[in-house]
């Protein structure tokens, strides 16, 4: 079905390294015809070829990030734009979505290994890409489909400033991060995201592991001294206005100790709780929802 990218896109292509690889606009057209045709044929492609073409996708996206603007034979802002395009075409098509979610997967993963990760999101930024997984996520109520796109999303922010910043005015914590209380039954995985996060270091998660005491009881392991810094302060509103919609307790002490442990890490933090609305956010949870009294104030 997919000799037609041969022998361009052969194994060797896919396995190469070479920068000097030419991609021209006629490939790129080939490959994103491919897959309207598959969207619009209502047709599913087997696995071999699902994985033949984001392997595709992704490698020309690394080697076009890779080749200098006047090198290029390919406008990269375009091909990140159709690139999220497909995304959100496959999943507009009940047959194809779990390939536009699978797509999602690789480019989160990407986000993660790329050694230039950094800029690559900057360039996704300009591909509008935030509008797509907004629109996406419109149409979500699965909450195993939503936690695997924010996961993209927590990826693309996490340790960028600017793209924090851009997110912040998109008014994304609001518009993306408001899919949250389709998640009732979270994993602990996904929560550990979602609270690294915050302060964009796996430090909480050392604290919480050497500090977490047996709710109910008094007791709790020695205190050790680690700095944290509270950097995300709007992830935090996002993760206390999800509480009441998380069905396990446990869950909700897990998020409540761990923002516990970050407040009163530092005076800064403390001001920086209060002056960005955390403070409000809390005491509208415990004025709206007051089976969480004993959770938070418990924290205190």
């Amino acid at each position: 079905m997919l000799n037609i990218f041969d022998p361009l896109f052969s194994n060797d292509f896919l396995l190469s390294n070479d920068q000097n690889i030419i991609i021209t606009q006629s490939d790129v057209n080939r490959l994103f015809s491919l897959i309207s045709n598959i969207k619009n044929n209502e047709q599913q492609l087997i696995e071999q070829d699902n994985d033949y073409v984001i392997n595709l996708l992704i490698t020309i996206l690394r080697l076009l990030h890779q080749t200098s603007l006047d090198e290029r034979h390919v406008d990269l802002t375009a091909y990140i734009q159709e690139l999220f395009q497909s995304v959100e075409d496959l999943f507009s098509n009940k047959y194809n979505k779990q390939f536009g979610l699978t797509i999602l997967k690789s480019l989160t993963q990407l986000l993660k290994d790329y050694n230039d990760r950094q800029a690559l999101k900057i360039e996704f930024l300009k591909g509008n890409c935030l509008k797509t997984i907004e629109f996406i996520l419109s149409k979500q109520n699965n909450s195993h489909v939503i936690c695997i796109i924010l996961l993209f999303i927590i990826k693309f922010i996490y340790n960028s400033e600017n793209v924090r910043q851009s997110f912040f005015d998109y008014g994304g914590y609001e518009k993306i991060f408001n899919s949250l209380y389709y998640i009732e039954t979270p994993t602990m995985e996904f929560i550990n995201e979602l609270i690294e996060l915050i302060t964009e270091t796996t430090t909480v998660q050392i604290l919480y592991d050497n500090t977490m005491p047996i709710f109910n009881s008094s007791s709790s392991s020695s205190i050790i001294d680690l700095f944290i810094e509270l950097i995300n302060p709007h992830i935090v509103i996002s993760l206390i206005h999800w509480l009441p919609h998380i069905k396990i307790i446990e869950f909700q002490q897990k998020i409540v100790y761990s923002l516990n442990l970050i407040f009163f890490r530092s005076l800064q933090n403390k001001m920086i709780a209060c002056s960005n609305g955390i403070v409000m956010a809390l005491i509208q949870i415990l004025d709206n929802n007051q089976q969480y009294d004993k959770i938070v104030l418990g924290n205190e």
